[in-house]
């Protein structure tokens, strides 16, 4: 019996280890390629006498992570003109899905800018690197001024002016349970936005169910239900002794009140353009009406939203006195594509737009300046020749706006070497190693397993 419970014990911490050390080695051997979007320099959106006398653009790697920069784009402005002027500005940028903790600073002759921020298009182009041109036709300054400047969209399926009817759902006490409320509905004249509810869920004969589960902390909390169109709900029963209670509300008012306005910040809300957003909100809930989908959360209409809408811009007005310069500098975290599949450690890639600039009166000049981290103190390619000032340290001035971009790597060493791309080969080849060998061990152990049990029982037959 000892000499079983040491073979199962082994057999056990077999499994164990054959399991972990792949996790383990993954990490190390993977090839790798991450991809971020690139940021963008900014523009007026109209028309004015503005110049760019110089922009001085900074990048600052961050001292422990050589992905992550500090961009500073500092831009000397001239009013041409012998009057006092006030010029609208944009600053875009594109996020993965529209989500982004994209935290800007904006400053004005040293003192803080407001801004609002807008939905401004939609790009489709995952990787600027590998379709440049494509990414900059979809991102096109002008492209985006137009769609900011577009009248409001308006409910075409539905009266968001008016009263609706809403039930509210009050959750009480015992919690750890599921909540289910049914009713019978309309699907040709009624949708339903729901809020604090996680299922949903429709018969063949108009019979709706909308649950969610009630959490020790949900106790007391509010469910809803808005009416869209005309209230055909009828039947309603719901579980337990939860509250039902049939209200009128002001369809805009409370969907501003319950989602632009909603405490969470998951979506970026404290700078959003409410209107802008509403409106967005709007189209997204007739989509949904057109496509016959009876019933929506206003988590899943704001995630839509975002995921449709993946450029954005920040608005700001700047005032410039009859023939003043001014200085304006904006401040913002940017990431870089990470790429390791031809070398043994990443390229760090960092992407900077530089056609918006072209819509000021004239663009004179440009300073640019890179400060690497010691991990990484060398840039191996720029789209735009730049001097070594000192080790991990690269500027350069150019006049005019340049004609391209500006797209520069860094690496931990000077070059890509050939033992670079043959440590990238092996660590591939070790990757797809221990994957088949990751995924046969089950079968290994399964084996030896019934090799050990059948040697297990007739040690112990001789032994009787």
């Amino acid at each position: 019996m000892e000499l079983k419970m040491k073979i199962i014990a082994i057999l056990i911490a077999s499994v164990i280890i054959s399991l972990l050390i792949p996790t383990m080695v993954f990490a190390n051997s993977t090839p790798v390629y991450l991809e971020q979007y690139p940021s963008f320099s900014i523009a007026p959106m109209k028309d004015a006498p503005v110049k760019v006398d110089r922009e001085k653009l900074t990048f600052r790697i961050d001292k422990n992570s050589s992905r992550e920069a500090m961009v500073t784009a500092e831009y000397t402005l001239s009013n041409t003109s012998n009057e006092k002027i006030s010029v609208p500005m944009i600053f875009p940028f594109v996020s993965y899905g529209g989500y982004s903790s994209f935290v800007t600073e904006i400053k004005y002759n040293g003192k803080a800018v407001g801004y609002e921020e807008y939905i401004a298009g939609y790009v489709n182009v995952r990787d600027y690197l590998k379709e440049p041109e494509v990414f900059n036709q979809q991102i096109e300054i002008n492209k985006i001024i137009d769609n900011m400047n577009q009248a409001l969209y308006e409910a075409k399926n539905f009266d968001d002016g008016a009263d609706a009817t809403l039930y509210e759902v009050t959750f009480k006490a015992p919690a750890d349970r599921r909540y289910n409320i049914s009713f019978h509905i309309d699907t040709d004249k009624t949708r339903i936005l729901i809020f604090g509810f996680s299922g949903f869920e429709i018969n063949s004969n108009g019979v709706c169910t909308v649950s969610t589960f009630i959490h020790p902390d949900a106790t007391g909390g509010k469910g809803y239900i808005l009416v869209l169109g005309e209230d055909t709900l009828v039947d309603i029963t719901g579980d337990h002794n939860d509250s039902i209670d049939k209200l009128t509300v002001n369809t805009r008012d409370f969907m501003i009140d319950q989602i632009v306005k909603n405490e969470d910040s998951w979506y970026r809300k404290e700078n959003r353009s409410i209107d802008n957003f509403y409106a967005m909100l709007i189209k997204e809930i007739d989509s949904y009406f057109e496509n016959n989908q009876v019933a929506f959360s206003h988590n899943m209409v704001i995630e839509n939203v975002l995921y449709k809408n993946n450029i954005s811009a920040l608005l700001y007005e700047v005032d410039f006195e009859a023939d003043s310069t001014n200085t304006l500098t904006i401040t913002y975290p940017m990431m870089a594509t990470m790429d390791r599949r031809n070398t043994s450690s990443y390229i760090n890639t960092f992407a900077y737009i530089l056609n918006p600039a072209k819509n000021f009166s004239e663009f004179v000049g440009i300073d640019i300046e890179i400060e690497l981290n010691t991990e990484y103190p060398y840039i191996i390619e720029s789209s735009i020749p730049l001097n070594e000032v000192k080790l991990g340290s690269y500027a350069v001035s150019l006049d005019g706006l340049p004609d391209e971009d500006l797209v520069f790597s860094t690496y931990d060493k000077e070059e890509i070497t050939i033992l670079d791309n043959t440590k990238a080969q092996f660590q591939s080849f070790s990757y797809g190693a221990l994957m088949i060998g990751y995924m046969m061990a089950p079968l290994f152990l399964v084996v030896l397993l019934i090799i050990l049990t059948r040697w297990i029982v007739n040690k112990t037959r001789k032994n009787i």
